[in-house]
């Protein structure tokens, strides 16, 4: 190994400012041009510069990041040019999309996967310090009846085997599939989720057992018994047909460091088939012993959840709750306002995007001022949760 790569090595622990200098003056010497790149991006951290250096210096990062020859090349300065967050010389955040690469094409005529752009950045030196990595696919032959045999061909299975390959060591939150849309930026857009599969849970698991965030947004989550993520603090699976077999999957194993739990349950027309007898081991808090803050959302069943929540073992340990997209009705509220000395504590209850009329959107917030009423569907007959398809 060259010195710079023990210099890399040291970054990956902790570093200080003085630590990336130096690695920076290392590159240097053997003709890197990502150390005068660290050197820029440490400078622009200083807020004192004067609007004259800053826009000196922004402008020779952006000639340093421009330059096909110097950090990139000229296939991932194109494939990777939206998306990316630097910092002191390295990618910290990451989005690979379909909808970006698909773009790059155009200019370096080649049609490339996400796959292939995600090996291109976990195999540079830049990518070495990575963060923060969302992945999502635009790819998919429509709504499928979903089985146990997709897990070659669904989404994730290529990818997240990279990952097993590579072990990103600094990589802590992992968002698969956000197919995010600026028109409703509080939630993923959820158009055609049920075309969408997940699998690769144990090459996640092996590739980067040090995870603490972990969003997974599908039609179908495969393999989720294998998940295994010691240090993992919020998981999040976001649905529109939660099977219960998959959650009894997920129940495989008790996970004593998760404190954010958000599961999204969907229709049964999408294959949603759970109830609120299912949850009964996330309410007393046998799986999710630490939890601090929990989403039930986009169900049919919230009202039901409703009778129980208010006695639920977990609920005084919680700081907020998320009933969000789902059909909770004026019956719902009459279970939550008749409790109100149980929900008192929260700091949050977010009930948006739910079916309650006027009236029981001013008795919620009667009982309870701090609930999140946000907007509503309207239409208390319309007894559908929120995402399916």
């Amino acid at each position: 190994m060259s010195k710079l790569d023990d210099l890399l090595l040291e970054l990956m622990d902790h570093p200080t400012d003085d630590d990336f200098l130096v690695y920076a003056d290392q590159a240097s010497v053997v003709g890197d041009p990502r150390g005068e790149l660290v050197v820029i991006q440490h400078a622009l951290a200083n807020h004192t510069l004067t609007d004259t250096q800053r826009a000196e210096l922004l402008a020779r990062e952006h000639e340093i990041l421009d330059d096909e020859d110097s950090i990139w090349g000229m296939a991932m300065r194109q494939m990777l040019q939206e998306g990316i967050v630097w910092r002191n010389g390295f990618v910290r955040t990451a989005r690979i999309d379909d909808c970006g690469l698909m773009q790059s094409s155009r200019t370096i005529d080649y049609e490339v996967s996400v796959a292939e752009a995600l090996e291109l950045l976990l195999g540079h030196p830049s990518g070495a310090l990575l963060e923060e990595l969302t992945l999502a696919t635009d790819r998919s032959d429509g709504f499928i009846e979903s089985t146990d045999r997709d897990v070659e061909s669904a989404f994730g299975a290529a990818e997240l085997a990279l990952l097993d390959r590579h072990r990103p060591y600094c990589l802590r939150r992992l968002t698969l599939n956000d197919r995010w849309s600026e028109d409703e930026p509080d939630y993923p857009r959820c158009f055609d989720i049920s075309w969408f599969k997940l699998t690769g849970m144990a090459s996640l698991s092996r590739g980067v057992p040090d995870l603490e965030q972990l969003t997974l947004i599908a039609g179908d989550v495969l393999q989720l018994e294998e998940l295994d993520l010691p240090k993992l603090r919020s998981l999040a699976v976001r649905t529109g047909g939660l099977r219960r077999s998959r959650l009894e999957a997920l129940f495989t194993r008790v996970r004593p460091s998760v404190e954010r739990l958000e599961l999204w349950f969907g229709r049964p027309d999408y294959g949603a088939d759970i109830d609120v007898p299912d949850l009964r081991r996330i309410l007393d808090g046998t799986l999710f012993p630490n939890l601090r803050w929990l989403g039930l959302m986009n169900a049919e069943f919230t009202d039901e959840l409703c009778e129980v929540l208010a006695y639920a073992k977990l609920l005084p340990q919680l700081h907020g709750i998320s009933l969000a997209l789902g059909c909770m009705s004026t019956r719902g509220v009459a279970h939550v306002v008749r409790s109100r000395d149980a929900y008192a504590h929260l700091e949050e209850l977010d009930v948006s995007r739910s079916l309650l009329d006027g009236d029981a959107q001013a008795r919620l917030h009667a009982a309870l001022p701090r609930a999140r009423i946000g907007v509503q569907r309207g239409n208390r007959h319309m007894r559908y949760a929120c995402v399916g398809e």
